[in-house]
């Protein structure tokens, strides 16, 4: 079971990766079409890479998350006698490796949180949690940004205001009056 969680850890790490790379390549774009001149056809080039960029920074914050939770649930189950069994026999057979590669593994889930919170930073696209206890306000954040979950009177946040703020002033980031104005409408009701 361990090497199936470490596998798939290692498929998100995997995909987080590539992920990065394409955004990256996006920005250059998105540089690129800055140095035109404003045009109609420069905007959609514009909000047509932003909202490819803004997809894959959702990915990327879920891939994320799933690998934060998997990893506690992995450091959790340490702590039963039989995991540390099992876990004990296979370092003696492998020489210590396995601490050593989770360690390894902690720090590159880190720095890739931590380039991930970067971009976001520097795109204004994803609104970063102020704590880890804010893990599921991010989620719904992400998922309400998305259309996923509509933000009405039954939102499970609709009444918190630091979550109608994030909202807000993402959409005006994104320079989004419309969607601006449907949530002060739906809050105003």
């Amino acid at each position: 079971m361990k090497s199936q969680m470490n596998s798939f850890l290692e498929t998100l790490r995997t995909r987080v990766k590539a992920n990065l790379e394409t955004i990256h390549e996006n920005e250059k774009k998105i540089r690129q079409v800055l140095s035109e001149p404003l045009s109609t056809d420069r905007s959609e080039k514009l909000k047509s890479y932003f909202n490819f960029s803004r997809e894959i920074l959702l990915e990327n914050s879920d891939n994320l998350l799933i690998q934060k939770q998997l990893r506690e649930f992995i450091s959790k189950n340490k702590e039963l006698p039989q995991y540390n069994e099992v876990l004990l026999t296979l370092q003696n057979q492998m020489g210590n490796e396995n601490a050593e590669n989770e360690q390894d593994e902690s720090q590159r889930i880190s720095k890739i949180l931590d380039e991930v919170k970067s971009i976001n930073r520097q795109m204004g696209l994803i609104v970063e949690p102020e704590n880890s206890n804010s893990d599921e306000s991010h989620l719904l954040l992400s998922r309400t940004i998305q259309g996923e979950i509509l933000f009405n009177s039954t939102h499970p946040m609709f009444y918190n205001e630091q979550f109608y703020i994030k909202l807000l002033n993402f959409h005006i980031a994104r320079e989004e009056y419309e969607i601006c104005a449907k949530i002060k409408k739906a809050r105003d009701l």
